[in-house]
Parts: structure tokens; C-alpha cells; sequence
């Protein structure tokens, strides 16, 4: 066999491949699609660092409002006015990386026709693209809790389930991901899916305990640090952005946070109640659940008079219209699903330090496996979500979903 062309390689990569990954990881993640505001037509996220100060020190600054402007005031003819200003502050997140690779074979390259690569490339491209969606997709709404069931020593890992049963953790944590269990410091790797929530490790002198959480794990052997989601960002306390809701009450969402069962005849009055908090402030453009609450909000409104759906995402998911205001409800199976959030998007920051870029290896785009013919191609973004204003979002959460009445 003949040397590779590897400049036929990257050229394929860059100008045919990485516009098709970076098209279909948005497309495919529908959060994503609603913080970046993505354009299919020019191939950019049109809210990318909208409101962001600057990249300085691995993080991402943002300016915010604690206050109303206070130089406002009538005053008579030849009266003078008191100078004021709204109180401003400086917000910041910790720059993030994603990170996703896969493997082409030495086997599949043509060096007789460049164009043959194509096809491969295109195929190995789709399911990164796929499973980098899912993933990051899944970061916008921050640690979704993922904790064992029970404890354990064994090889066979289960998985906490959903409140509803809407989510599939096991998806989340392929055969080969390394994962770090409760305090154990020693990852150990998925071999095998045993379950919607049950995975299968390597033989492994580990223990664990119920309710301990479950992270993956980095390269240097650490939990990964992923991005600032919703979960942290929808909240009445807390830390977010560097700033704490008990130092300034003005940073804090409404938050049902009542543990209850929501059927039909409830769900519509706590939306309503969670949707004008947040219109107070902001102007919530987007309610997003999952399976079981979109369930039954669809069938409280069947004996109503339902709307034409305004927008579909790219991505090709539909939603109901929300009857008390301007807003569109997101089916989306990455969100947890004792939750319903409802979102302001013009408040909400997408922060892009890197867009989606394929890393330098030894041969252009393509990285040298050691001791093996093949090659990895290794995929990255950087930057972080945020937001100018916790108050302009809210969060309904612990709620279990049924069809009784």
C-alpha cells in the first residue's frame, strides 16, 4: 500500500466533516439550539457571546443589573435633577472544554481516489456528532442526578431512576467510558450496558454506596468538570456566576419546589403561577419538559382550543403552544423529568471561547494511534451558558406526573 494523502484527509475533514459535526451537534440538541440561537442557513450560533465582556483568565465575564435606575424622577420647569444609575455588576463562569474523538482505520483509506474517503469519514463524523449532541445537550441542564441505587461490590452498577422513568440513564455512560463512583478515586470502566439503568464495569475491588454519586472521569483521573447547566442557573439560592442570591436578592429564580403529584387538572394553574414570576422580570419564550409532563399538559388542554405550532427547531421537535402567554413548549429528553423550566432566552448567554474544531494531530487533523495502523480524530468546544438575569427564568421540580384527575 502506497503513502496516505493526508492532505486529501484534512482537507475532507475541515471544509466537508466539521461543518457537518458542528450542524448536526446543534441540531440535534434542542437546549443547545435555544441558548446559541443556531443558523442553519449561515452555519453560526447568532447568540454566541451576546452580552459577554471579555475571555480573560479561563473564564467568561458577563455584565448584570442588580437594580432599578434610580435617576429617574419628575421635576418642574428650571428644577434640577439628581444624577443616578442602575447598580451595576460583573458575573463570570468557568471556561469549559467538550471534547469527543473517533477512530478511522488505516483499513478504509483509498489513497487511489481521494474522494473515497468521504464516505467513511461522513459515517464516523455522524455518530460523534450524535453522541456529542447527546452529551452536551444533556450539560445544559447541569448535574442531573446520576447516583447508584444500591450499594455494592460487584461488577453490576444500577442506576438511581428518574423520577417519572422518562430518562435512560445507561445511554449517558457507553462501554468505554471511565467513570468515578461515591469517594473512590480509582475510575472504573463501563463494559457493557445491562440496563436502562444498569451498567456493567470491569472487574474492579471497588464499593459503593446507595445514593452516591457517579461522575465520569478525565484522562488525569478526575471528575470532569462540565458545564454551568440549568439546574444550577434556575434557582431561589445559591451560588451562580460567582455570585451568591444571599448577598444580592435580586439573583434568584421562582422555584416550585414542592414534592407533589401534578395531574391535569393541576398542571396548568403552577405553570401559569411559575410562568408570570418569571415574565416579571425577563420574557419566557421557552417552557421545556419531558415525556410525562408534556404528556400531561397536552391532555389538559384537550377539550381546548389549541394553536398552530410557530416554530420548529431544526432538530425536528414540534411543541404545544402555551396558552397563558407567548411562549412555546420544548419536548426534550435530556431534561430531567421531575422538572419543567421556563426560560427567557434573551437572558440567557452562550458563551463561545472556541467554536467546534478538530485538534492538531501528528499528521494535520489526524492523531497516530501508538502501536497501531490507525488514527483518531479529536473534536473540541469551549465556552460556557450563563445568564444576565436568574430572576427573568423559573424552575417547577420535584413533581411526580399522572393521568389521574
Amino acid at each position: 500500500m502506497s503513502d496516505i494523502n493526508f492532505t486529501a484527509l484534512n482537507a475532507a475533514l475541515k471544509k466537508v466533516i466539521l461543518p457537518s459535526v458542528q450542524a448536526q451537534m446543534y441540531e440535534k440538541a434542542p437546549a443547545w439550539q435555544i441558548f446559541g440561537g443556531w443558523n442553519a442557513e449561515k452555519q453560526e450560533a447568532m447568540r454566541a457571546n451576546v452580552n459577554v465582556n471579555r475571555f480573560e483568565n479561563n473564564k467568561m465575564y458577563v455584565p448584570i443589573r442588580t437594580s432599578y435606575h434610580s435617576g429617574i424622577v419628575s421635576i418642574g420647569l428650571g428644577e434640577k435633577y439628581r444624577y443616578g444609575s442602575p447598580k451595576l455588576n460583573e458575573t463570570y463562569s468557568e471556561i469549559r472544554t467538550i471534547v469527543g474523538s473517533f477512530i478511522i482505520p488505516k483499513a478504509v483509506m483509498n489513497i487511489k481516489d481521494a474522494g473515497a474517503i468521504v464516505k467513511p469519514l461522513v459515517f464516523y463524523s455522524k455518530t460523534l456528532s450524535a453522541d456529542l449532541a447527546m452529551d452536551a445537550n444533556r450539560q445544559i441542564y447541569g448535574k442531573v442526578p446520576l447516583t447508584a441505587s444500591a450499594g455494592s461490590s460487584s461488577t453490576t452498577l444500577y442506576l438511581e431512576p428518574s423520577t417519572n422513568g422518562d430518562m435512560d440513564f445507561a445511554r449517558y455512560f457507553p462501554v468505554g467510558v471511565f467513570l468515578l463512583i461515591g469517594s473512590n478515586t480509582v475510575p472504573v470502566e463501563v463494559t457493557g450496558v445491562a440496563g436502562d439503568n444498569a451498567l456493567t464495569l470491569a472487574a474492579n475491588a471497588l464499593t459503593w454506596s446507595a445514593g452516591d454519586t457517579i461522575k465520569k472521569a478525565t484522562g488525569s483521573d478526575t471528575a470532569s468538570q462540565e458545564l454551568d447547566g440549568l439546574v444550577d442557573m434556575v434557582k431561589a439560592s445559591g451560588l451562580y456566576q460567582n455570585l451568591n442570591a444571599s448577598a444580592d436578592p435580586t439573583w434568584k429564580s421562582y422555584v416550585d419546589g414542592t414534592s407533589e403529584t401534578v395531574t391535569e387538572l393541576t398542571i396548568r394553574s403552577k405553570m401559569n403561577t411559575a410562568f408570570f414570576k418569571a415574565n416579571k422580570i425577563g420574557k419566557v419564550d421557552w417552557i421545556i419538559m419531558n415525556a410525562s409532563a408534556f404528556q400531561i399538559y397536552g391532555e389538559s388542554l384537550e377539550d381546548r382550543i389549541r394553536a398552530t405550532q410557530k416554530e420548529v427547531l431544526s432538530g425536528g421537535w414540534i411543541g404545544l403552544d402555551y396558552m397563558g402567554g407567548n411562549a412555546k413548549i420544548l419536548l426534550d429528553y435530556d431534561c430531567p423529568d421531575d422538572k419543567i423550566f421556563m426560560l427567557s432566552s434573551e437572558d440567557l448567554i452562550f458563551g463561545e471561547f472556541q467554536p467546534l474544531e478538530f485538534e492538531k494531530g501528528t499528521d494535520g487533523n489526524l492523531m497516530k494511534i501508538a502501536q497501531k495502523l490507525d488514527y483518531e480524530v479529536t473534536a473540541s468546544w469551549m465556552g460556557n451558558i450563563g445568564t444576565t438575569s436568574r430572576g427573568a427564568h423559573a424552575l417547577i421540580e420535584n413533581k411526580t406526573f399522572s393521568h389521574s384527575v
